[in-house]
């Protein structure tokens, strides 16, 4: 009985752990990517001119739509052309992964 529980235990440890390792670290670092290359930029131009044509910028930026950490949803708004969807959903985004005291 204790030699299957400490195999199942060890078995969900090393489940736990792959899952850390692999997916939530991967998780956090395209996020990291978009924030740094995508919003940052954006945020940094709209502060000072909030009437910037958000796929504009975004085409400027020359980021490839094949690039990993650009969220899907943004690929359909530049897709459909969208521009004031497209910006509010970058200061959106631009505040939620804003990196502050409240998110610790």
């Amino acid at each position: 009985m204790e030699k299957s529980l400490s195999i199942i235990i060890s078995a969900i440890t090393a489940t736990a752990t792959f899952l850390h390792n692999f997916v939530f670290k991967n998780i956090n670092k395209r996020e990291d990517e978009y924030y740094e290359k995508v919003l940052i930029p954006f945020y940094n131009i709209y502060y000072y001119n909030s009437n910037i044509n958000a796929v504009k910028f975004y085409k400027k930026l020359g980021i490839p739509v094949s690039a990993e950490y650009i969220p899907k949803y943004l690929l359909f708004l530049l897709k459909s052309n969208d521009e004031e969807k497209l910006k509010k959903i970058l200061i959106l985004d631009y505040l939620l992964l804003y990196n502050n005291d409240s998110k610790k």
